[in-house]
């Protein structure tokens, strides 16, 4: 049997993240890639995103989120840490109110996505993107399906 987990760490002063379903939709979208290991969210203010993109990226600016994919032999505890999944908090509450959602829903659209990056999913084309955007929508409404 496949081992996955989720350690999701908010460092913002926001009291009502959705941590739990954050890891919730973690182990939905490790399990359902057939993958195993465990993933690090962390939710961060825009100086340290700005701060890491800077550094990882080359862009003095900041952005909604980043993804730092491990090898998997990375680590002898199990499960294996996959990777860390960086989400500004800041950036993604102007995003949802901006599209007409709330902060919640954006915090776990960019779960997703994050997730997806790191276990090896890129939208480098017009295809691509559409076909990610597919999978975490069907991950997500897998999360909100009652059981």
């Amino acid at each position: 049997m496949k081992r996955v987990s989720a350690n999701v760490v908010n460092t913002t002063s926001k009291r009502r993240m959705p941590t739990r379903r954050m890891a919730q939709l973690a182990g939905l979208i490790i399990s359902g890639e057939r993958r195993s290991g465990s993933v690090n969210i962390i939710l961060i203010g825009d100086t340290r995103m700005r701060t890491l993109n800077r550094e990882y990226r080359g862009q003095d600016r900041t952005t909604d989120v980043l993804s730092f994919p491990f090898d998997d032999d990375d680590g002898d505890q199990p499960p294996p840490l996959i990777g860390e999944i960086y989400i500004s908090v800041p950036y993604a509450e102007k995003r949802a109110k901006s599209l007409g959602h709330d902060l919640p829903d954006e915090i776990l659209f960019l779960t997703a996505h994050g997730l997806l990056h790191i276990l090896g999913h890129t939208h480098d084309s017009m295809k691509k993107f559409e076909m990610m955007i597919e999978k975490q929508l069907h991950y997500l409404n897998k999360l909100y399906r009652k059981p």
